[in-house]
Parts: C-alpha cells; structure tokens; sequence
C-alpha cells in the first residue's frame, strides 16, 4: 500500500499494460507476456520518436525555472537531435550570447527562425539577435533589428525598448535614449534595466543627483543589478564614502554578470582594489598620527 502510494505513475503504468494484455491477448489470441512485450516495443518506439520534443519541453522547462546549467545540456541533445522546438533554439542561443558566444548564438537563432515559430518567440528571437549584435561590436546592427521591431509589431515590450534605449545610448544619442526608455518604465514601471538605463544617461550627464536616485531605484526593482550597484559603488566614492563604495562593489560582485551586462568582473575587482588600498593607505596614516600609549617619565 505504501509504495501505491510513493510510486504512483509507476503503478499506474503497469495497470494500463496488463489491463491491455488482458482486454487485448484473448481478442488477438496472444498470451499476456507477448501482448506486454509488445506494448513495451511500442512505448520504446514512441519514445526515440517522441525524444526530440520531449527533451526540448524538458530544457526549456529547466532553463525558464531558473535551472540553466541543467536545462543547457538537454537543450543541446534536442537540437542536435532536430527537435522542431523553436523555444530551444532561443533558449539554447540566449545561453551562448550571455556566455559572450554572439557569433555562435547567431547560427541557432537563425534555425529557429526556420521552424515557424509563434509571434512571441519570433519577438525574443529578434530581441536576442540585437544583443548578438550588441556584444561583438555591431551596435548600429542592434538598433536596426529592435526599431525595425516597433514598427513590424503593433506591441513591443519594455525589455525591447529598454534595450533599443540602451544602445542609443550607446550611439551616443542621450535624448533619444532617454525618450524611448521613459516609454518602457511607462509600460512597465518595475523594469529594473530601464531605471538602470536612465541612471547611466544622467552620469553620463554629470548629473550624479538623478543618477543615483536613479540607480537605487533599479535596484529596489532588481536586486541582483551589477550594473546599478557599481555605479552606486563610482558615486560613493565620488562622495568619499569608502566603506559604502566598497559595500557596493561587493553587491555587484556577488551578482551573476554575463556578457549581456554593461559592466564586466574585472571592472568591479579593480574598483574593490583600489578601495582597498585607499583604506589601507587611510589606517596608516591614522596610525602614524595616533600619539604613543606609553608616558614620558616625570
């Protein structure tokens, strides 16, 4: 009774084949063994039929939950085994462009676009392409995809225009920057990124006031912003605050960074560096000020 109860699929499994050996043998005159063998040869046929699919429902599943180091290996299988999954395809380049594979990202979003893949998918496909192009160099390229983008689709999200946002800015184009990532935070007020995106343009600006309102707010949004806590990190010390600069650059080391974030590790590690020599250079120079304990004799 207990192991009906701990294994239940199991159980249920077996009951359906010899509740079909038993309908089945005496109509086809075949005992119940070969009537089981034969549905076992059958399930095992599915099964290689089915794999592809079934391996592409089950990465994509892991990687939307969190579990990407799990779900890249399966997806892989379901692709080299031509699974008709456009989702692993995206799900599989996402993997590489954060990686910093832009290149090698590139080639599997072009097979999804191949296996007729929905209106949404084709949006993250097209987004993912602009942040291909985006991270080996060819910003221009991005900004094309993702305008082109607002004008094929009657909606885009605020992860499109935050993106498109960013890359203007990158151009250079802080207006326009600013304008189309206001319209994300219209849309979506809660997008960490886009906050993080206007704090980048009002530094750029020199107007640290706004920026690190700005950046405290993506993180109260996003709490795992690299991005956000090293530009908090640059400010404080802007302001002498070594212990809150050095605090900062810890939150944003304890981040995942990829190649899809606008700061890298050894920004971050250079900043902690310098932190800590500046402190270490602040308590010698305390010590060598302190008077000595010891009494001069009377």
């Amino acid at each position: 009774m207990n192991y009906l109860k701990n294994n239940p699929r199991k159980c249920i499994t077996v009951a359906a084949y010899l509740a079909a050996a038993a309908i089945c043998g005496p109509i086809l005159h075949v005992s119940g063994v070969v009537m089981i063998l034969t549905l076992a040869l059958l399930t095992l046929a599915l099964i290689i039929i089915f794999l592809p699919a079934t391996l592409a429902v089950a990465g994509n599943y892991l990687y939307a939950t969190g579990s990407a180091e799990r779900a890249v290996p399966i997806l892989k299988k379901a692709i080299d085994k031509n699974t008709p999954s456009p989702a692993a395809h995206v799900n599989y380049a996402i993997y590489l462009v954060r990686g910093g594979k832009g290149e090698d990202a590139l080639y599997y979003l072009d097979k999804a676009s191949k296996l007729k893949p929905d209106i949404m998918t084709q949006k993250n496909i097209e987004l993912t392409k602009a942040s291909c192009f985006w991270t080996i160099g060819k910003v221009d390229d991005a900004v094309n995809i993702l305008e082109a983008m607002r004008e094929k689709f009657e909606y885009v999200n605020a992860h499109v225009l935050t993106t498109l946002g960013y890359m203007h800015f990158l151009q250079g184009n802080l207006e326009k920057a600013e304008d189309i990532t206001r319209q994300a935070i219209e849309d979506s007020p809660e997008t960490g990124s886009a906050w993080d995106n206007l704090g980048q343009i009002s530094f750029k600006r020199g107007d640290f006031e706004s920026a690190k309102a700005h950046f405290e707010k993506a993180v109260e949004y996003k709490a795992d912003l690299p991005d956000s806590h090293y530009y908090l990190g640059l400010l404080a010390e802007r302001e002498n605050s070594l212990f809150e600069a050095r605090d900062c650059y810890l939150r944003a080391s304890s981040c995942n960074i990829s190649a899809l974030n606008t700061v890298t590790r050894q920004q971050i590690d250079d900043r902690l560096r310098a932190i800590k020599e500046a402190l270490d250079a602040q308590d010698a120079g305390e010590e060598a000020e302190s008077p000595s304990d010891e009494e001069e004799p009377s």
